[in-house]
């Protein structure tokens, strides 16, 4: 998905355009996992929170440290 933003920002007199453009992707839970074979996963958490995962998360948070 690519996703454009226009951003105006007040700069005390009159408003500056920030425009930004960015591709998003979405990955399986297991080819996340292959990716991240040299890493322990510590654990996933749906976005912004400490909850687990549901079916309406949009985003997955992983947690992982390198393995020794």
């Amino acid at each position: 998905m690519r996703v454009l933003i226009d951003l105006f920002c007040y700069n005390g007199e009159s408003y500056d355009r920030l425009s930004d453009s960015f591709i998003e992707r979405a990955y399986t839970h297991r080819q996340l996992t292959a990716a991240l074979s040299e890493f322990e996963i510590l654990g996933r958490y749906a976005e912004l929170t400490t909850d687990a995962p549901g079916p309406e998360t949009q985003r997955v948070f992983y947690v992982c440290k390198r393995k020794e």
